[in-house]
């Protein structure tokens, strides 16, 4: 590089710094790593991938020397990185006479055609670490370059045009005017200040083909506003684009989930949600499964992201605890997240005041916006004879044909066959020149359900198989940091061809199943396997046995590699897991992510036994590790059972105190405990930690309702309310707050505030309980109290709540209407006592409720609630005939009293 030494190390972001200074050559290495990142993201116009291990790194010129990127009309190189000008010249002279002799190296070009192959071609750019001492040197060097590209690299066949390219140097000065104009590069090697503001650059995907296609601009996008317009009738039911960007971006949500059947249009929305919020200046990255670990992640305190995770069952480290550690790993940081899964993964997703979206086939509004969108798309296409549900909602199915006429390669016509299933059979037997499915080699059916696989690792054994299918468009390469993979094109095909395939075996299903998994396992396809069968797995073909669990864990149960799958079963299949459970946890005891296991465990039974035994052992083996709160957070959550576990509780609360993720642990243990004031000194040091994060509330809310002492959190209920207070969760610590005796006047602006705002929620029953209990004005609430019993007459806690009204004075005649039904509902409970007694006792027709009186003490006159009733029933006038019975057993059963 010419002015090499105008470019210095310490520009860079500190953490960055610290990984360079690592290398042999800190200074270069990092500089050529900038130009590919620059050029990757100045020439492409799809979305932003953050990556973490070396892509596009050089480290052999031989192989590597002319790997570069195109796009309007540019290439950059990078020569050889060394200062010896005199090796620098031997290399080049090498690298000319491989050109000219080495067909193997002509092969590799020829493979990169998509680099090379753009007739508009107009500048070929490099960079280089060769000395240049002087401008002779450095004229010598550029003729070098510019006689390998425009004599060499034009005397291969279809690279002609590279005769009239020019080739220009590309200097610091040059990147520097880049980088500053480009935020998302900006913000991996510098940082981005409080005040910088960069112009958005359409960033990047590395992909080509189908994929490429689908995140193309051309490529149209019907939005779901549109549909909106055209049926106005449907706004209640569907969110838009603004809705949900609102929904996420404005309030205090942590980030939004979307699954649904695979090629239901995720990934699109997915994009289109993150070039919407570009706009509204938050920089959107997409995290791929190029990341390791999600502590690898660095956002700055000064910027908002929305990060984006697309097909989240794939990423190792994205699971229901992501939202808090990408909080312990940055502190400060203002982020949501959107993700996207299948439908049968979102269950395994438990994060708390996430937003979720289900765009699956199973939700009519869904649906009809899709057949909007293919209708649409048809019309653009010359198939308007074809009907939007020959392609079954599958919008990934419409983009595929668009694709193949796109390309050329569309053959079959889609009038000839009844549904789009049937046509994509067709296809894929006559890729290989048969007339049947029945006819190919059913190892197509197994390889097809194991991508994405190795290029290296399977190109020898199925050669001509692969040949095949890549010509006929359906796999592709795609280049990642640990080398070339192969992947489909797009999963929901290859559901189709699944599922046709097992259906066409099935009275050699058990047969064909056991083949498969043989075949996954030669080939180190577990996990692609298993979530191939995943996708199907809720059609009828399995409901009757779940075969194909039996089979996976009799042949992948010791293989540690593939946890995620077991997570996955043990979460979906409780009766597979019945079977299993010591098999798995006993053998997967020492795992490092085995607290995942317990966790799905208890996300999806009620049973606790069962676990102690393991959870003892593991917990004695890792008492103080981060996760292990996780694991103490879904016991207490689902158990409800703060005893057993207490003393290991207890140590790894006094370890982790001043941790985000403690705030769960603290607030569910305050729920369960029998002595809350055990933990009094955490919770202090915690919230002094946290005043206003958005899970204080949690903490603060379980500490009143199990001590009721607002004065020890005093300090720290205001200032949250104050910040959060038109937030759902405000109305929890508020009635909480109300219960503890709060002082009205204190309150009472954020009460009305909250409740102005929501009306008509669940959570707002309990604000009108607090507000009654700590007896304010029953002609303010009464108006809302109406309107909300209106709605929610038959919830569990009206019932509570009319009682109350009552019993500070409220017009009985308002909640008569209420009572009966409520009554008819909860006829035993023994909540149910309380409305009645104070029906009673404010002059309520005692006729209207005698009917409730004999079964509700046959069944608690042993209660000490009984006697209250009693008292209320004879003080109201009844017939003592009625109770006299129940009267004797409750004195018998409190007569020491």
């Amino acid at each position: 590089m010419k002015d090499i030494s105008s470019f210095k190390l310490d520009v860079l972001r500190e953490d960055v710094r610290k990984v360079y200074k690592r290398k042999s050559n800190p200074t270069l290495t990092a500089f050529k790593d900038i130009c590919f990142d620059i050029f990757k993201d100045k020439l492409n116009k799809t979305f932003p991938n953050i990556h973490f291990q070396e892509e596009f790194y050089i480290q052999e010129f031989k192989i590597h020397s002319l790997y570069g990127l195109f796009g309007d009309g540019s290439i950059l190189v990078w020569c050889k990185e060394d200062r010896d000008e005199k090796k620098a010249r031997l290399i080049l002279n090498d690298i000319e006479k491989q050109l000219k002799d080495n067909l193997e190296l002509e092969n590799k070009i020829q493979d990169l055609n998509e680099l090379w192959e753009n007739k508009n071609l107009r500048y070929f750019y490099y960079c280089s670490s060769i000395a240049m001492s002087t401008k002779e040197n450095f004229e010598a060097i550029q003729n070098r370059i510019k006689k390998l590209v425009n004599t060499n690299l034009a005397k291969i066949y279809g690279l002609e045009h590279l005769k009239q390219v020019e080739t220009k140097p590309f200097t610091w000065k040059e990147i520097q005017s880049l980088l500053v104009r480009d935020k998302y590069i900006y913000h991996k090697w510098i940082g981005i200040s409080k005040t910088g503001i960069y112009d958005h650059i359409p960033p990047i995907e590395e992909a080509f083909g189908y994929r490429k296609y689908l995140l193309e601009n051309h490529l149209p996008y019907i939005s779901r506003e549109e549909f909106l317009k055209a049926n106005p009738d449907k706004v209640q039911a569907f969110y838009d684009e603004s809705k949900i960007l609102e929904n996420l971006l404005y309030g205090y949500k942590c980030g939004y989930l979307i699954y649904g059947d695979a090629g239901t249009g995720k990934t699109r929305l997915l994009f289109e949600l993150g070039y919407q919020a570009t706009k509204k200046n938050w920089i959107t990255l997409r995290i791929t499964d190029e990341l390791n670990d999600i502590y690898e992640l660095e956002l700055d305190n000064h910027v908002n992201y929305v990060l984006l995770f697309d097909n989240v069952e794939k990423l190792k480290f994205f699971d229901s605890e992501i939202f808090y550690r990408l909080r312990y790993y940055n502190p400060g940081a203002n982020f949501r997240f959107i993700a996207t899964c299948k439908t049968s993964y979102s269950r395994q997703i438990h994060i708390e005041n996430m937003l979720s979206l289900n765009v699956s086939k199973h939700v009519e509004v869904e649906n009809e916006y899709k057949n909007f969108v293919i209708e649409k798309v048809l019309s653009t296409m010359e198939l308007k004879e074809i009907q939007p549900d020959y392609f079954q909602s599958k919008l990934s199915f419409v983009v595929y044909v668009l694709h193949l006429k796109k390309i050329n390669s569309f053959k079959n016509n889609l009038n000839d066959f009844k549904t789009f299933s049937d046509w994509l059979i067709d296809r894929l037997a006559s890729c290989f020149g048969k007339k049947s499915i029945d006819l190919i080699d059913r190892k197509v059916v197994y390889l097809l359900v194991s991508f994405p696989l190795s290029s290296v690792d399977i190109y020898g054994k199925f050669r001509d198989t692969l040949k095949a299918l890549v010509k006929e468009n359906w796999i592709e390469k795609r280049k990642l940091a640990a080398g070339e993979k192969l992947e489909v094109v797009h999963e929901s095909l290859i559901d189709v061809v699944l599922e046709f395939f097992l259906r066409e075996n099935m009275f050699f299903l058990n047969e064909e199943i056991k083949e498969i998994m043989i075949f996954a396992k030669e080939n180190k396809a577990a996990a692609n396997v298993f979530l191939s069968f995943e996708r199907i797995i809720e059609s009828d073909l399995f409901q009757p046995l779940p075969i194909f669990y039996n089979f996976w864990f009799e042949q992948f149960w010791e293989d540690s590699t593939s946890f995620q799958v077991l997570k996955s079963a043990i979460y979906e299949r409780y009766v597979l897991v019945y079977k299993y459970v010591d098999l798995l946890l006993g053998g997967f005891l020492k795992e490092d992510r085995v607290y995942k296991l317990f966790i799905a465990w208890l996300s999806q039974f009620k049973e606790k036994d069962l676990l102690k035994g393991y959870l003892k052992k593991w917990l004695k083996e890792n008492p103080l590790e981060i996760e292990t709160g996780f694991v103490f957070y879904y016991w207490l959550l689902i158990s409800k059972d703060a005893k057993t576990f207490q003393d290991e509780c207890l140590y790894w609360l006094s370890e982790y105190f001043v941790e985000l993720q403690t705030g769960l642990v603290l607030g569910e243990y305050l729920k369960h405990t029998d002595d809350p004031l055990e933990v009094v000194e955490n919770v202090l040091d915690w919230l002094e930690k946290y005043p206003l994060a958005f899970e204080t509330s949690s903490v603060l809310e379980a500490w009143l309702n199990a001590t009721g002492n607002k004065d020890v959190v005093r300090v720290y209920i205001i200032p949250w309310t104050k910040k959060y207070n038109l937030e759902k969760k405000a109305g929890l610590l508020i009635a909480a707050w109300l219960n503890a005796g709060a002082d009205l006047a204190q309150i009472k602006e954020y009460f009305i505030q909250w409740i102005k705002s929501y009306p008509l929620i669940k959570e707002t029953g309990k604000m009108i309980h607090g507000w009654i209990y700590a007896e304010g004005e029953l002609t303010f609430i009464q108006e809302y109290m109406v309107k909300w019993l209106e709605k929610f007459s038959l919830e569990d806690v009206s019932g509570t709540l009319i009682g109350l009204w009552l019993k500070f004075g409220g017009d009985k005649d308002i909640v008569q209407e209420y009572i009966k039904p409520w009554l008819v509902k909860y006829p035993y409970d023994k909540k149910s006592v309380m409305p009645v007694i104070f029906w009673l006792d404010a002059g309520g027709k005692k006729e209207m409720i005698e009917e409730f009186i004999i079964p509700w003490m046959q069944k608690n006159a042993k209660e000490e609630e009984a006697w209250h009733l009693v008292k209320a029933w004879r003080d109201a006038g009844g017939n003592n005939d009625v109770i006299k019975n129940y009267i004797r057993l409750w004195l018998q059963q409190f007569s020491k009293s």
